[in-house]
């Protein structure tokens, strides 16, 4: 089992390089329709890794890479380098999630490794979170397109982050109004058009078009 994690993490770590070259130049050798979209203000590409989205290489790579990190926390730093695979696979992470532009997948990695870290290793919180700014002010001053959805994540009339905001209130409502047993599995899709005339005071057309 420990071989086998090593060569996934080297093989992760492969597939992270692979998505520099996606999100620098947008190529993609492994599909035949496109799969690599440019980045709203151009100049970059959303990484899909080997996928056809880029949220899903984040989010596939992100919880990978989670393993690779938390092997590392569970241990004392003069032995990370004994188990340098597992730092190839927590690195392969890392620049798999940001060449992904991917903001959610940025959001999930730091808050779920802050809650890891302050129960198993408290001391090593105010280190990481030093070591996630400097990431992201580095990836800021890298490339424009890192920095538009870096800063895109506290603007609250950005576009995306309107929209989330009226599902998310849609489905605060739908879970009000049935607070127990729920609407059943799925069926908030079902009636978002009604809650979004109810709530957001949309006309049909209008729910209809932004469902």
């Amino acid at each position: 089992i420990e071989k086998l994690w090593s060569g996934f993490f080297i093989l992760l770590f492969l597939i992270s390089l692979y998505s520099i070259a996606q999100f620098l130049w947008g190529i993609d050798l492994f599909h035949s329709k496109q799969t690599v979209w440019p980045a709203i203000g151009g100049g970059v590409y959303r990484a899909p890794g080997l996928f056809n989205s880029s949220l899903t290489f984040a989010y596939v790579i992100g919880g990978f890479g989670l393993i690779g990190a938390g092997r590392l926390w569970a241990l004392p730093i003069k032995e990370w380098l004994k188990n340098w695979p597992w730092i190839l696979g927590f690195a392969g992470a890392l620049i798999g999630c940001l060449t992904s532009l991917t903001r959610g997948s940025w959001i999930a990695a730091f808050l779920a490794a802050a809650i890891v870290l302050f129960f198993v290793k408290p001391r090593r919180l105010l280190a990481f979170v030093i070591v996630a700014a400097l990431t992201a002010s580095a990836g800021m001053l890298a490339s424009g397109g890192l920095r538009d959805r870096i800063t895109s994540i506290f603007d609250s009339k950005y576009t995306s982050n309107v929209h989330r905001t009226i599902i998310w209130r849609a489905n605060w409502e739908m879970f009000k109004d049935h607070p127990v047993r729920g609407l059943g599995y799925g069926l908030n899709s079902f009636l978002a058009n009604d809650y979004f005339d109810k709530y957001m005071n949309f006309n049909p057309e209008q729910s209809e078009e932004f469902f």
